[in-house]
């Protein structure tokens, strides 16, 4: 069941923001289950705009730190 399990699949939830539906805690950018605990595995997280525009800036840092 979305957002209850190990894997938490994000593109059934399209029709708003992450940060609207109380899944994305805004202070760590964490994906969150209904729940609130943090979710082991978030699956097409590219689905949500804020969480994918943050992960891309993740990893050009650190590709500009390592590479």
């Amino acid at each position: 069941e979305q957002g209850k399990g190990i894997i938490n699949n994000l593109g059934v939830l399209r029709s708003k923001p992450l940060s609207e539906w109380g899944l994305l805690d805004e202070n760590t950018t964490k994906v969150l289950n209904w729940d609130k605990s943090v979710s082991a595995v978030a699956h097409q997280f590219d689905r949500d705009d804020e969480l994918n525009k943050h992960l891309k800036g993740v990893r050009k840092q650190f590709l500009n730190n390592y590479w």
